[in-house]
């Protein structure tokens, strides 16, 4: 008997005053969902620059909740974007629960800064779990599991805003980033690698830009001391306010200027561009997958921390004042070449790529042969004392093609290299959000192949129940349309079995076993 899909609501809304980015991450992890198997719908307000449609377009279904009169003028108490809901967080939960009564909902994702751990507890019986997606950590919440994709983000600051059952997933590692920009990630390193100076600049001031700074900044670029003049790709969508007078500007601009409407290749112009100039949104975490270079816009008093971080970081550097900064700034790039490679290559250390395949994963996770739930997170630091132990464990080191045992001094200093690399990725294998073993994958490239090099081992007091195919199928769907090699010790007939039950094919002539896109399932 086939399982049931996974149904799954999301409560999140769109519009000129709160902008497009909740709803762009938000069906970046709804999409992600429904290849893995869910049925995801929408509930939002009859806001105007509300994405009804567009969301309808990607597949899903969207009930509206009506526009009230009083629009965003209800505050209750609650945060300071209470308002934002248009209505009291009380009525909102009851318009919401209209739309769950007659379903059997499994998950119940929240984005929206206007609801808080009221609204969530009155949803309780109509859900069997809750999901929040935030980044301001400034309210109590209640849910099963808290996604926070700002970088560098710890769990001290939701300690006591959240209960102690709910599960975080913090930092950019799990940012909800679309699979194309990691299809691009590649080409994105070699073109950082190679950049003499800048000959494409992307404005991206939000969708709506209410404030049409815009204008304010291809103003600026036509004062810049250009060596060459590059081409402006401006991005605004089609109900922006100021969206004419941005077309006006650009036709007398001394730049080739192009503008551009409700884009659907934002990653192919993130990866032509040279240098970007944006607000501090959702969008910084795409730039940073492809190391673009950016020149950071407050556009909101919530997008502070993101551009604090992401310059502190090396990734960015802020304009505080369009008029008298962005000039000024500008020339600084043309005049200094190695200051954008510096900044491409500490973007590319904030964000992978692999954010919404490792939440969906969380949502979705595969099950053990005892019952226990299979997951994979990114590694880090903190994981340097669990993976030395299984390094040191004999079960596990006669099976490593350098059998040497580390030192834990030189270990650290290993583990800090191999997750800097940003070809390369570390993942915990988790058994009920306990770690219990490590996969890997190494770039590599040469004249005639491109693929990675996958190694996997698990705890031994952790064998035989599964942890190992299912990592390498989560591995699957992390690197579908990608060639997967394993190179195993001709003794390690337990290895070998694995990989062959995956779907790698050996290569006859080596202990080489690859899985190609041809011969193995991709997920769409």
């Amino acid at each position: 008997m086939k399982k049931p899909a996974l149904r799954v609501f999301i409560r999140v809304d769109a519009s000129i005053k709160i902008g497009v980015g909740h709803v762009m991450r938000c069906l970046t992890l709804a999409n992600t969902l429904k290849k893995n198997g869910a049925d995801v719908s929408f509930i939002c307000r009859d806001y105007p620059g509300h994405l009804q449609v567009f969301i309808q377009k990607q597949g899903f279904d969207v009930e509206l909740l009506r526009q009230h009169q009083d629009g965003y003028a209800i505050h209750d108490g609650g945060s300071e974007y209470s308002g934002w809901l248009g209505v009291s967080w009380q009525q909102d939960a009851e318009e919401t629960k209209k739309f769950l009564r007659l379903q059997s909902v499994d998950w119940l994702i929240i984005d929206h800064y206007g609801i808080d751990f009221r609204w969530h507890k009155c949803m309780r019986s109509h859900t069997k779990k809750i999901m929040v997606i935030d980044d301001l950590a400034n309210r109590n919440l209640h849910c099963d599991l808290l996604l926070d994709q700002t970088y560098g983000r710890e769990k001290n600051r939701y300690s006591a805003l959240v209960h102690g059952k709910s599960e975080l997933l913090l930092g950019t590692g799990y940012a909800l980033i679309r699979p194309e920009f990691k299809k691009l990630r590649q080409k994105a390193i070699a073109k950082r690698n190679n950049r003499e100076c800048v000959s494409r600049v992307l404005v991206s001031m939000g969708s709506m830009d209410p404030d049409n700074l815009t204008s304010l900044v291809l103003a600026g670029l036509g004062n810049v001391n250009w060596k060459e003049n590059p081409i402006v790709d401006v991005v605004l969508g089609s109900k922006a306010p100021g969206l004419q007078s941005v077309i006006n500007q650009a036709k007398k601009h001394s730049l080739i200027v192009n503008v551009l409407e409700n884009v659907d290749n934002m990653p192919n112009l993130m990866l032509s561009a040279d240098l970007a100039i944006g607000a501090g949104g959702t969008t910084s975490w795409e730039r940073c997958s492809l190391g673009l270079p950016t020149l950071l816009v407050k556009l909101a008093d919530n997008q502070t921390e993101v551009i604090s971080v992401l310059v502190k970081a090396g990734t960015a550097r802020r304009v505080f004042d369009i008029k008298n900064d962005l000039v000024k700034e500008c020339n600084n790039f043309v005049h200094n070449p190695t200051l954008m490679s510096e900044l491409s290559e500490n973007a590319f250390k904030v964000a992978d790529g692999q954010g919404a395949e490792l939440t969906a994963i969380k949502i979705l996770p595969d099950i053990s042969r005892d019952g226990g739930q299979i997951t994979i997170r990114n590694a880090n630091m903190n994981d340097a004392e669990i993976i030395h132990k299984w390094q040191l464990n004999p079960l596990t080191r006669r099976h490593f093609l350098d059998p040497a045992t580390p030192e834990y001094d030189k270990h650290l200093i290993w583990l800090d290299k191999v997750l800097a690399i940003p070809t390369d990725f570390f993942y915990i294998i988790e058994y009920d959000n306990e770690p219990a073993g490590v996969l890997r994958l190494s770039h590599k490239c040469n004249e005639i192949n491109n693929y990675h090099l996958v190694s996997i081992y698990v705890s031994p007091d952790h064998y035989r129940l599964g942890l190992g195919a299912t990592a390498l199928g989560y591995c699957d769907r992390l690197f579908s349309g990608n060639e997967l090699r394993a190179e195993i010790l001709k003794k390690n007939i337990a290895s070998k079995n694995l990989f062959l039950k995956c779907g790698y094919v050996k290569n006859s002539e080596h202990d080489l076993y690859i899985k190609n896109p041809q011969n193995r399932t991709v997920y769409l």
